[in-house]
């Protein structure tokens, strides 16, 4: 695994906007000197308050193969200076960080009950995973379609949309990819990692309504898809005649 340098980061940052705390933003620090002024302010505030001084660091905290930490030195619209973590995927640095299916098939939409490590149970979700670096969107949405339920797209990917995950925390987009299948899936092609029950769950529109209703299906990145799909569906964008 190459890992990314704090300096790598920043210059991946260069082009975007640093912001203005005079304009009720939050300024991005990135040259060295503000950054060593900043750290120095907020070592005498985290002293002042008894709290660790480690706090006080920026750059890089923490990464591995799946995510990085960043600490970032900013100044807040008060003037202060502070610290604000940001998270990425290592695919999130050079384009959209992942894929989230919508697997059609007459008139019905594929989900999977995939078991969440975070949550401690079983969650109703539409496939979805990392795109790798270098790899196309669409290749990766097909690359994770294949391993997590074993079906090779009818058609060529449509890509619906993108949202953020989160932004107060994550500055990477999700893509959303369309894919229509028929036939017989092949065997699922899991990492060791990954809980996915083979059994295919397809609904409705109607029964995924109901399913966000009760609670059922209460998974973020799907429930984001969904509104994008719906969306798409219901005419915004739709020119080329198909189901997207």
């Amino acid at each position: 695994m190459t890992r990314l340098t704090y300096e790598d980061y920043l210059k991946h940052l260069q082009g975007l906007a640093r912001g203005d705390e005079h304009s009720g933003e939050i300024r991005l620090l990135t040259s060295k000197e503000e950054i060593e002024q900043a750290r120095a302010e907020i070592k005498v505030r985290l002293r002042q308050r008894g709290e660790d001084e480690s706090l006080a660091k920026i750059g890089v905290v923490y990464q591995d193969q799946y995510l990085i930490v960043f600490r970032d030195a900013v100044r807040f619209r008060t003037g202060n200076a502070g610290t604000y973590l940001r998270v990425t995927l290592p695919g999130g640095l050079q384009g959209d960080a992942g894929v989230v299916l919508i697997v059609t098939r007459a008139g019905q939409v594929l989900l999977k009950r995939s078991y969440r490590h975070a949550t401690r149970r079983w969650e109703l979700e539409f496939p979805r995973g990392f795109r790798a670096i270098g790899r196309s969107i669409e290749g990766a949405a097909l690359d994770e379609l294949h391993e997590e339920t074993g079906y090779r797209g009818s058609a060529e990917p449509v890509i619906i949309g993108r949202f953020l995950p989160d932004s107060g925390l994550m500055p990477h987009t999700v893509t959303v990819v369309g894919v229509e299948v028929s036939g017989h899936p092949d065997a699922m092609n899991l990492e060791e990692m990954e809980s996915i029950q083979s059994e295919e769950v397809w609904m409705t529109p109607t029964q995924i309504t109901a399913s966000t209703r009760d609670g059922t299906l209460r998974d973020g990145m799907t429930l984001a898809a969904w509104a994008l799909y719906r969306s798409r569906q219901s005419g915004a964008g739709n020119n080329d005649g198909r189901q997207w």
